[in-house]
Parts: C-alpha cells; structure tokens; sequence
C-alpha cells in the first residue's frame, strides 16, 4: 500500500537519459568509479546492454565469478529504472519502495513515477 509523502526539499532529476534494465539482463558492474559519500553505500556504476551507464542497487544484481578487477558481470533480479522524478517543496508524493535511502513513488494527479531521496521527504501519517 502506498504512503503518502510531503516535499520538504525540492529535488530535480540528475541524469536526462537514465539507466534502465530489466529483469533477466547482464549488466556489467565497473568497480573503479567510486562514490565516496557514505550515503552511495550499496550503489554500483553499471553499464547496460544499451550502453547507458548509472548507478545501480546492488541488492537487484546478482554479481558473477571474475578473473579480474576491473569489471564485473551481473544479472539484474528484477526490473530497474534509475529515473528520479522532480518535485517541489509542498509537493506530495505516493510510493512504498524504499531502497538505499531513495523513495519510488508518483506525485499527485501525474503518471510519472521515479525516485526522490527520502532525506527530502516527510511521511505524513
């Protein structure tokens, strides 16, 4: 069931064309681009079979063997979109997955769903 949310801090998407994958796909994992802010914990730099390039949960990946360190293989365990939704302070928001300190959710009367940092929300109860 859904939550509703209120936009404390407006958030704009950060990439134009997103990476995306669906469940099934190999993927590869590029270890050497690193995000050091704590907050990108569990957050992988993939490349998918499109070629589109982005930061990617690792807990949706299943990562293979490798000989080497650079990269790595993997296949996504479900389907992905790294699509973030922009929202404005007051906003109100509607979603239920949260995963690595991002919301999945749609705004009020709009179709379109992305994710929002939960550090810019409130859930209102």
């Amino acid at each position: 069931m859904n939550q509703t949310y209120i936009v404390l801090d407006s958030w704009t998407e950060s990439y134009e064309n997103p990476i995306s994958i669906e469940q099934g796909e190999e993927v590869i994992v590029d270890p050497s681009v690193i995000e050091p802010d704590p907050e990108w914990a569990n957050w992988v730099w993939c490349i998918a079979s499109n070629n589109r390039d982005g930061w990617v949960p690792i807990q949706i990946l299943k990562i293979m063997p490798s000989n080497t360190n650079d990269r790595y293989n993997s296949m996504a365990l479900e389907d992905y979109s790294a699509y973030e939704l922009t929202v404005k302070t007051g906003d109100f928001v509607y979603g239920n997955r949260i995963l690595n300190g991002w919301l999945w959710c749609s705004k009020e009367n709009d179709n379109k769903k992305g994710w929002v940092p939960l550090r810019n929300l409130k859930l209102i109860p």
